[in-house]
């Protein structure tokens, strides 16, 4: 019984995991506020009011302050970075 119990919270986790990473994405702008490394290793970036989980060589290319559109799982994960200019150019 705790088998059975056991195997179908681990199948209820993988299908979370799945449509997790399904579309719709939500896309979030704002300035990059914050970058953490967490005790455990994962790289994350504050932008706008998100918290998104990011890989480690994303982490390192990017400043803080920067203007940034980011596509993200309902949970968090990023997908998609991406830069944005003002029309004027740098300033």
């Amino acid at each position: 019984m705790n088998t059975i119990i056991n195997l179908a919270k681990y199948l209820i986790s993988k299908l979370n995991s799945i449509i997790d990473i399904l579309p719709p994405y939500v896309i979030t702008e704002g300035l990059l506020d914050a970058k953490e490394v967490t005790s455990d290793g994962n790289y994350y970036i504050n932008v706008g009011s998100i918290k998104g989980k990011i890989d480690n060589y994303s982490y390192e290319s990017l400043i803080i302050g920067e203007n940034l559109r980011v596509r993200h799982t309902k949970k968090g994960k990023i997908i998609n970075i991406d830069r944005i200019m003002p029309k004027k150019g740098p300033v």
